[in-house]
């Protein structure tokens, strides 16, 4: 992520630990990303929990330009 985006490896998400539940995942969505539970848990759900495709955020990101 770091080399393709520029983006530093740190931070909340970062430091999150690698076994959440879908809705601790989604949770998590809410507090750093700003979108409402119902969608960050579809997401989470579509993906069978805390994994992201990178065309959702990419979408999140257009939206919040």
């Amino acid at each position: 992520m770091a080399c393709l985006l520029h983006i530093p490896v740190r931070g909340e998400f970062y430091d999150q630990p690698s076994s959440l539940s879908e809705e601790e995942a989604a949770r998590v969505v809410v507090d750093l990303l700003g979108v409402s539970y119902d969608v960050a848990k579809a997401e989470t759900a579509r993906n069978r929990g805390g994994y992201y495709r990178h065309e959702w955020l990419y979408d999140l990101f257009k939206r919040h330009r």
